[in-house]
Formats: structure tokens, sequence, C-alpha cells
């Protein structure tokens, strides 16, 4: 979810109605109601509707979404529309803190550093989630559930971007997406080889890929039914994957 925040619009006050709908502009941060169009390539997930579920009545999507449907090919009839002509990008700062401190914690071998990352990591994510938190903020400076939504769908639509790219440079598919997790089948153990991206966005800065978990495929078969991935908990953790491999190899 971190790149759902580098150079993203967020609303700013009350939003401007359209009850008839208007033209789409990627610009405006808003939700467009919209009729949800059947996938146009199996081999990714429908972007305004990445979990496949059954849709028969029109849907609110939010502008990063509609943003990254249009460039792959989606163009839905605009039904009615919320949008914000005050905008801007106000968490960008908060973000460059967060990534930088990242970035200096990054000390290989360093447990202090390790754990103090790791709680970099809690603060940003609770910080996000604290945003549409009717328990904690409702009502008080900072709610802000369509900031929330914007971001979250920012950071999915980028991902939708990312397989789409890969798929279209390389040819590989992934055969699972789930949320943040995508999953990739490979001849190669090593999960930073068999990563079919650009090599640039693999490891461990702020927006790359990490790898998250790894298993044999004659294990890991039964998951990849066509029914909705759930083996995601039987991955092996990296450390364990490679201490595996080690062991193989002795």
């Amino acid at each position: 979810m971190r790149a759902g925040i580098a150079g993203l619009e967020l609303p700013i006050g009350e939003p401007e109605h359209h009850p008839d709908g208007m033209v789409f502009d990627r610009k405006l941060p808003g939700y467009w109601l919209i009729e949800i169009p059947d996938a146009a390539d199996w081999r990714y997930p429908n972007p305004l509707n990445p979990m496949g579920l059954s849709v028969s009545e029109p849907k609110w999507v939010t502008t990063p979404t509609l943003e990254r449907a249009a460039q792959l090919g989606y163009e839905p009839e605009i039904l009615e529309a919320f949008v914000w002509r005050d905008h801007g990008r106000v968490l960008v700062p908060w973000y460059e803190r967060i990534r930088d401190a990242r970035t200096a914690l990054d000390i290989e071998g360093d447990t202090d550093a390790l754990l103090a990352r790791e709680q970099n990591k809690v603060i940003y994510t609770h910080t996000i989630g604290m945003l549409n938190s009717d328990m904690h903020l409702a009502g008080r400076p900072g709610y802000s559930p369509e900031r929330h939504h914007h971001i979250v769908a920012k950071s999915r639509a980028n991902i939708m971007y990312r397989i789409a790219k890969i798929g279209e440079d390389s040819g590989v598919w992934p055969v699972a997406v789930t949320k943040d997790t995508v999953l990739y089948v490979s001849d190669e153990r090593d999960p930073q080889l068999a990563w079919p991206g650009d090599q640039k966005q693999f490891g461990r800065g702020f927006g790359n890929y990490k790898p998250e978990g790894s298993a044999l495929l004659s294990d890991h078969l039964q998951y990849l039914d066509g029914k909705g991935y759930r083996g995601k908990s039987e991955l092996i953790a990296p450390n364990e994957w490679a201490a595996s491999a080690e062991g193989s190899d002795s």
C-alpha cells in the first residue's frame, strides 16, 4: 500500500455531486457509479471487479480504479459521480518521512534496525487504516474514509498495472492474485531469479515487490483450482525456503 500515496491527489473538503454522471476526469478524486463490464483479458483480474464477484447492478469505484481500468481498455458508462474539485497531495510529506526512515533502517544484520523497521511498517499501515476507523476517528479531525478508499484503490491499481506490464513484456502471467500477493510459477528456486519483472522493482525498498513465500507446485497445486486462491498461508517464508534449499544442496 506504500506506493498508493506517492503522487496521489486526495480529496479536500466536500464533493460535488453529478446525479446524471459526467465525463471521467482522472485528475479529480471521486467516486463513479458504473456498470461493471466483463473481464477483457482472462490472464489477469478485471480491474473493476478483481475478486471476480457476480455483479448484477451498478457499482461505485474510485478515480484510481477507473483510471487504471481506462488504461487497460475499459470504458464503462458513468451513471453518477461525486468529485472533489479541491484536492492535493496532502500525505506526501508524511509518506516521505516514513520512506526515508525505512531506507535509513535498512541495515543488514542489525537486529535493532530490523525491529525499528518493522515498527515503521506498523505505524504506516495503522495510520492509513485509522483514516477509515469509525471506532477511533469518526467525527474527529483526520477522519477521512474517502482518502483511505483512494489510497487502497491506488495501491491495487498499481499492482494491476504491474501485472499487465510484466505479462506484456515477458509473456509470464500470474496463476493467482489476492490483494497484494501475486503468485507466479517458475523453474527457478531462488525467488529473485523467479521474479519475471524488472529487477529494479524487486527488493526491500518502498514500492518494490518482495518475496512473500514459496512452495513446490506439486504441493501447492491443490490451491490453484480456479475457485478462489486459498493457499497464501501455506507458502513457505523466504528464510525457511532458503534454509531448505541449503539443506537439499548439502
